[in-house]
């Protein structure tokens, strides 16, 4: 995911058309919920998400680290 949907390579991202994904599509592979909304300009909004830490893999980071720091061995997956 990128931060600009400009650039000449995002053309060939969409898995059926020829365009660049859309801030939503672009959200959902980032992992935010459906319902989440980005404010700001559009720029801004690929800005957003490009830049963001999926959502899944900051939770799963976060409970790792929970449970380190409470000295519980975390859970192999």
């Amino acid at each position: 995911i990128t931060t600009s949907p400009q650039q000449k390579a995002t053309d060939m991202c969409h898995p059926v058309e020829l365009r660049p994904l859309t801030v939503r599509e672009s959200a959902k592979i980032q992992t935010f919920p459906d319902d989440w909304i980005f404010h700001g300009s559009v720029s801004s909004k690929y800005k957003q998400v490009g830049n963001a830490v999926p959502v899944l893999l900051a939770k799963e980071l976060g409970e790792y680290l929970i449970n380190s720091m409470q000295g519980n061995q975390p859970k192999g997956k």
